[in-house]
């Protein structure tokens, strides 16, 4: 699901109307789920990176709030910054990267463009020949 998909707007009028019904402690967990939810029917291959990230986010935020040193706050602070961007750098490096060609329908027919380049380059190589 995308956010300028059809599915989008019903999605978020369910996730709103039952973020309300729940008091501060509930919503956090709607949230939690609402947001998996949304991640996961994107591409449920990237959800362990998604809770690795929000688990290292958390414990380096509870480090923070109990580290009375500025300088050991700063360097939890850059630690904060720098590790998810790495973990996704070596994501992208081992191939594994979503390329927006294969996102959505097209993934289910094959790609559509792939296939027409294709057909064009056999029917160039057809009339070389001739």
């Amino acid at each position: 699901m995308a956010f300028n998909s059809l599915q989008y707007p019903a999605f978020l009028a369910v996730v709103l109307v039952t973020y309300y019904r729940f008091g501060r402690r509930g919503q956090n967990g709607v949230m939690l789920v609402a947001g998996s939810v949304f991640y996961a029917l994107f591409d449920w291959r990237f959800m362990g990176l998604v809770y690795v990230t929000i688990a290292f986010a958390y414990g380096v935020s509870r480090a923070l709030t109990t580290t009375e040193s500025a300088r050991a706050r700063r360097g939890l602070l850059l630690v904060a910054i720098v590790s998810p961007l790495g973990a996704s750098r070596r994501r992208r490096s081992c191939g594994s990267s979503v390329d927006a060609r294969s996102i959505g329908p097209a993934t289910r027919r094959g790609n559509h463009a792939t296939k027409t380049a294709n057909v064009r380059r056999s029917r160039s190589a057809a009339t070389s020949l001739r």
